[in-house]
């Protein structure tokens, strides 16, 4: 493997920083394990209850964050708010920066791949869950009507997506 062979952009549905809980353990352990085979990696992070760290930086060539939008409109979309609310045309411009490939941790963060630009890129998606079953179990072991009716949402759009 060359050293251009060694790049790689991940792009994570949270920080993954502190490692303590179930995804994020996972992805942690990843851009470790990855960084100890000699890859170079951009990681490209989603900010959602977490806060920017500098304990990332010793695994990462370089650590980006994202905010995520808890914008009301992104409920009534096609996309699955999941994805809907990761939407970042600063994300995509820097994925187009190189031609490294590109793993997305969950389908959390496939919101790019909805734009052509990938098309020629060696793209890979990691699930986590499988989420359209996921949101159908909180679906139903949801009591507010309303949480329900997200859930339920989610769900199609999830199996769609």
């Amino acid at each position: 493997m060359n050293s251009t062979n060694k790049k790689i952009h991940i792009v994570a549905f949270d920080i993954p920083f502190p490692v303590n809980y179930g995804g994020i353990i996972d992805v942690y352990y990843k851009i470790k394990l990855l960084k100890e085979l000699g890859l170079h990696i951009t990681l490209h992070c989603f900010k959602y209850r977490r806060r920017s760290t500098q304990d990332l930086k010793n695994l990462c060539k370089k650590v980006i964050y994202y905010p995520r939008s808890h914008n009301f409109v992104n409920l009534f979309s096609k996309t699955p708010y999941i994805s809907k609310s990761r939407n970042s045309q600063k994300l995509i411009k820097n994925l187009l920066i190189d031609k490294h490939p590109i793993l997305f941790e969950g389908l959390h963060c496939t919101y790019p791949l909805i734009d052509n630009s990938f098309n020629n890129r060696k793209i890979m998606v990691r699930a986590n869950n499988i989420e359209h079953l996921y949101y159908k179990g909180l679906e139903q072991s949801e009591s507010s009507f309303l949480k329900k009716m997200f859930f339920k949402s989610e769900s199609f759009k999830l199996k769609k997506h």
